[in-house]
């Protein structure tokens, strides 16, 4: 680091330029070593100039001895008179060049003041600016959280309702399996009923041939065949009400699987947006399944003796169960859907998190720069 300027430094450097045959000024003098302000320089060279006078009374290196005789009073006047002009010359520029310096100094303070206020200035908007970014990245990562908050739920969700789906999917098939032996064992009823009754033909046309030669045999036969039948009919009526029964199972089993589908319906209303129109879709199947389920009860009971009715009620709850599996199969295509959005806004929230942290980059460097900028005015008034 420079030293300041002494007053011995000024004054050699005066005496060298006067030896040179130059004015010493200020701004030469500054040349000649090389450093020093012009506040410093000013004064030490006033000295220089007051003490001029006295260090040439004295006798000088080289010259002639006063002893030897004195130079004539005219010639010593006007030495003194030309000597006195020349201070007073120098004086008068060294008065305007200190003014100078002075005027130079004061613009310069004005501009360092002007560029430190736009310092500040630039220093306070990058602070609000670096202020408002990290309420940016705040807010930004309190929104990152959150929607990896809801992801994460929408994931549990679906797999719960893939669990629930397969449930009930399980349920569906052990519906249609226990829909497929009822209806074979109405088959089988009916096939034996048909083959009882052309027994019970076959048993008639043979008593009415005996009826031709034994008639109380025949009516005998006949009191026996009618109790026969009777309890055949009876026997038809039981079988009938179990089978009554076992389709009142199928239906319970298809209203706990309504009821089933009623409460993945609830959990999916409470899951997001999305859902909703899922949710939407699963109400219309219910409502479609309650009035498929009214019609097939309003059938059993206009033609439950008829077993074709029987038949058709089986193949509409097929039919009810197959559309059931089709549209819980496209419900899990729309929840693999809606995870797949989840994912893509996921990914995108890490595109935003890194443009955030790259922001917060620049921030940091913009924040290295003020202050470098702020630490070279604070150099410039050290030196």
């Amino acid at each position: 680091m420079a030293t300041g300027i002494t007053q011995m430094d000024v004054w050699s450097a005066a005496d060298a330029l006067l030896h040179e045959g130059a004015r010493p000024t200020i701004e030469r003098v500054r040349q000649k070593v090389g450093r020093g302000s012009p506040n410093t320089v000013g004064p030490h060279l006033d000295s220089w100039f007051r003490g001029l006078g006295a260090r040439l009374g004295k006798a000088a290196p080289g010259a002639p001895d006063p002893s030897a005789g004195a130079a004539p009073d005219p010639v010593a006047q006007a030495a003194a008179a030309m000597w006195a002009a020349a201070v007073d010359a120098a004086r008068r520029e060294l008065d305007q060049e200190r003014e100078a310096a002075k005027a130079s100094l004061a613009l310069a303070r004005e501009a360092l003041d002007g560029d430190a206020a736009r310092v500040r200035e630039h220093a306070e908007r990058l602070a609000r600016r670096e202020h408002d970014l990290q309420e940016t990245v705040a807010l930004l990562k309190s929104q990152l959280h959150a929607t990896q908050a809801r992801a994460t739920a929408q994931d549990e969700e679906r797999e719960r309702l893939l669990a629930q789906h397969a449930e009930l999917a399980g349920q569906q098939r052990e519906a249609a399996a226990a829909s497929e032996r009822l209806a074979q064992q109405l088959e089988d009823e009916r096939r034996a009923h048909a083959d009882e009754r052309a027994r019970d033909d076959e048993r008639s046309r043979a008593q009415e041939k005996r009826w031709l030669g034994e008639l109380d045999l025949a009516r005998e036969a006949g009191r026996r065949l009618q109790q026969q039948y009777e309890r055949l009919q009876k026997a038809s009526e039981a079988r009938t009400a179990t089978l009554e029964r076992s389709l009142e199972q199928a239906r319970a089993s298809a209203q706990q699987l309504s009821i089933e589908a009623a409460r993945l319906q609830t959990a999916l209303e409470a899951s997001t947006s999305v859902a909703q129109s899922q949710t939407n879709e699963i109400e219309r199947l219910q409502a479609q399944a309650a009035q498929a389920r009214e019609q097939e009860i309003e059938r059993a009971a206009q033609d439950r003796a008829r077993e074709e009715a029987w038949r058709r009620q089986v193949e509409t709850h097929h039919s009810t169960l197959a559309r059931a599996h089709e549209q819980l199969t496209q419900l899990q295509a729309r929840l693999e859907q809606a995870a797949e959005a989840a994912r893509q806004k996921e990914a995108a929230l890490q595109a935003a998190e890194t443009a955030l942290r790259a922001a917060t980059g620049q921030a940091e460097s913009s924040r290295q720069a003020r202050r470098g900028r702020e630490a070279k005015p604070d150099a410039g008034k050290t030196g």
